[in-house]
């Protein structure tokens, strides 16, 4: 029973220290008990989020990347993969194991990002588990998506 008030004591510490950090300094108690009614009801409200599966069958997906014309871009870590998924759903893989790419563990193809100005370059970035001359690392890679969005050439080793 001990523990129980202590844990008891230890949560109620805890949030009435967040509460303090949340309102100004010099607040009244109207208004820190009104902070605290505006939290409690935030926090009962579940958000307004709806889930949907546009792909399906990806493999260890580890990031993806929205583009201007609706389409995206996503990576698959142990495939060493980058795919492009047009508005419509169609689907083209634009680099499959792209060579000095290597996955073990945590790594492999990994984050993806738009070039702020894809929209004009097609480029966008990733990061992936490299390795040259025996040595492993992790680079930073700028790309080029091609027009017919079926294929993407490394332009260039950034990190």
């Amino acid at each position: 029973m001990r523990r129980l008030r202590l844990a008891v004591t230890a949560v109620t510490a805890a949030s009435a220290a967040a509460l303090v950090v949340t309102v100004s300094p010099g607040a009244s108690a109207s208004q820190v008990a009104e902070a605290a009614a505006a939290q409690q009801q935030a926090a009962k409200r579940p958000p307004n989020l709806r889930v949907k599966t546009i792909v399906r069958d990806a493999d260890i997906p580890w990031d993806l990347t929205f583009l201007p014309k609706g389409g995206m871009l996503y990576t698959q870590r142990d495939r060493e993969r980058i795919t492009w998924r047009g508005p419509n759903g169609a689907r083209n893989v634009v680099a499959d194991t792209p060579k000095g790419v290597w996955h073990d563990s945590e790594t492999g193809m990994m984050s993806i990002l738009a070039d702020p100005n894809f929209a004009k370059n097609n480029a966008f970035y990733t990061c992936y588990g490299g390795f040259s001359n025996g040595h492993r690392d992790v680079r930073v890679v700028k790309w080029r998506l091609n027009a017919k969005h079926n294929g993407a050439k490394r332009v260039d080793v950034l990190v």
